[in-house]
């Protein structure tokens, strides 16, 4: 069984070892990839561009709802 994650929290090592299944993973699976796809998610959900896309889809050009906040001297929890 391979995982292409970094964990193997949601396997039964146990269970798998006992069925002679050999488990594997990516200890180090693209760590800076990873945190910048974070990064992105955060900008894009500040801005609210998904809503602001299906806004401009529909024709309807208002800002209302759609300001998001200024990040700087801002601290992100993980």
């Amino acid at each position: 069984l391979a995982l292409r994650c970094a964990g193997f929290n949601n396997v039964d090592l146990k269970a798998a070892a006992e069925l002679g299944i050999t488990v594997v993973r990516v200890p180090a699976y693209s760590p800076e990839a990873i945190a910048e796809h974070t990064v992105g998610m955060m900008l894009s959900l500040n801005r609210r561009i998904h809503r602001a896309y299906q806004r401009t889809r529909d024709a309807n050009f208002s800002l209302e709802g759609l300001t998001g906040f200024n990040m700087h001297n801002r601290t992100a929890g993980i």
